[in-house]
């Protein structure tokens, strides 16, 4: 397929970064996941967490759809701060209200465009989980992790661990991420893993660190991962709802229960052409 010159915009939610490209014609080759690797990939590609493409809805009561990829090219079903970057894409491209609806295989997700950059995913009532243990024994060696996960689904499944807060920043994250992310428990579709500690006073922010599967590494933020930690703190009676995470980079965002939301900062960091050619076959 002969693919012309493609304007994009690079985003970035709370430090989690994308490309984000209009697809009026729904004729991106969103499924060649091989040359979505190649673009995804950092030195020789556009370096990033994901590539969404803005596609017109196949339902009246949304604005638009949005399709997520991973950088390894395998699709999601949501993502939260890639849907708050969508969304302020979706408005800024005049495809969108500032109170809008986006389609996802995950359920019809509203949004809103809110003042100081600030943007609100609300997920669909069906998206409700409520956490479940399940068992991680035996532990690898070297690791105070606990012999169990948190485990709920936000729209892609986040086995959610908490950690003492002294040892959450000294975390093997490549090492630990991915044994949880492969563990059996989670098998075959395998998991996202977040570890959480409880703050040493109330009312400071519950950190937060993400190994994101499709990325196979850490990443600075992850939307419906930390959705998906608030609400295990607020299960732990850590936090009342609304609750307040970190990522490792210091952006707080936050999530409510009941509606179950996400809000946090969106931006654009800058607009360009990608010339497809040394990524995608004719």
């Amino acid at each position: 397929m002969h693919l012309p010159p493609i304007p994009f915009r690079k985003m970035h939610g709370a430090g989690n970064d994308f490309i984000v490209i209009r697809d009026d014609a729904s004729v991106f080759p969103d499924r060649d996941a091989p040359a979505i690797a190649r673009l995804c990939t950092p030195h020789t590609g556009i370096a990033c967490d994901g590539l969404i493409l803005i596609r017109p809805p196949t339902t009246p009561a949304a604005d638009f759809r949005m399709v997520f990829v991973n950088p390894d090219g395998t699709p999601a079903g949501m993502c939260g701060n890639g849907a708050r970057c969508a969304a302020l894409f979706a408005r800024e491209e005049g495809l969108a209200p500032a109170h809008m609806h986006i389609e996802t295989p995950a359920g019809l997700h509203a949004a809103d465009i809110l003042p100081d950059a600030q943007v609100r995913i609300t997920f669909p009532p069906t998206v409700n989980p409520a956490p479940t243990l399940v068992p991680l024994s035996p532990v690898p060696a070297q690791a105070t992790l606990p012999p169990q996960a948190w485990f709920l689904d936000t729209g892609v499944p986040h086995a959610v661990i908490p950690v003492p807060l002294s040892d959450l920043p000294h975390l093997d994250l490549p090492r630990l991420g991915s044994w949880v992310r492969h563990h059996p428990a989670f098998a075959p579709a395998g998991t996202n893993a977040d570890f959480i500690a409880r703050p040493a006073a109330p009312s400071d922010p519950i950190p937060i660190r993400t190994y994101e599967r499709g990325v196979e590494a850490e990443t600075l933020a992850c939307g419906t991962g930390i959705t998906a930690a608030a609400l295990v703190a607020m299960h732990l009676g850590w936090t009342p709802s609304p609750a307040t995470l970190a990522t490792p980079t210091g952006y707080r965002l936050r999530v409510t229960a009941s509606p179950l939301t996400l809000t946090g900062p969106a931006t654009t960091l800058y607009t360009a052409t990608l010339d497809p050619t040394p990524f995608f076959a004719p």
